[in-house]
């Protein structure tokens, strides 16, 4: 079905009530999964986010052994049949490896631009993630 329903993770449970990573303004935090636990859902108060990189160490506790395992943010765009061309990806990169990972952080866009949009070629080559610096909250920020 379309409604979330409850949903227990005794890792992020025992992460968040131990103390080990509080969340800032207390335990207020939710889990929920929707069609039949194929979607997992954690939520927490905007103001208890501590950047992107610690959800998705969060976000990664929600994995259950699936052969696919797929994040994303809310601000990424994917092109048509992008599913056909990441198992296409895959399926190259598992003949070079055991364990094939695909990963890439999104290009930002601004809003309006349509869906549809082709970006020059000099604006296609791949992104490059760097670790930046630690902030007061002791969150690593991407450069």
């Amino acid at each position: 079905g379309g409604a979330a329903e409850p949903y227990e993770n005794p890792v992020l449970t025992e992460i968040f009530e131990s103390g080990r990573l509080p969340l800032p303004a207390g335990n207020e935090y939710s889990l929920a999964s929707m069609a039949g636990g194929h979607i997992r859902l954690l939520k927490f108060r905007a103001e208890d986010a501590r950047g992107p990189c610690w959800a998705r160490y969060l976000a990664q506790h929600l994995w259950c052994d699936e052969a696919l395992y797929l994040q994303v943010d809310s601000h990424m765009r994917c092109v048509p049949h992008w599913d056909v061309q990441m198992r296409e990806q895959l399926a190259w990169c598992s003949q070079h490896s055991e364990k094939p990972i695909l990963s890439t952080y999104g290009r930002g866009y601004s809003l309006g631009t349509p869906p549809d949009w082709d970006p020059p070629e000099e604006a296609r080559t791949p992104g490059l993630i760097c670790a930046g610096f630690f902030d007061k909250n002791q969150v690593l920020n991407i450069q």
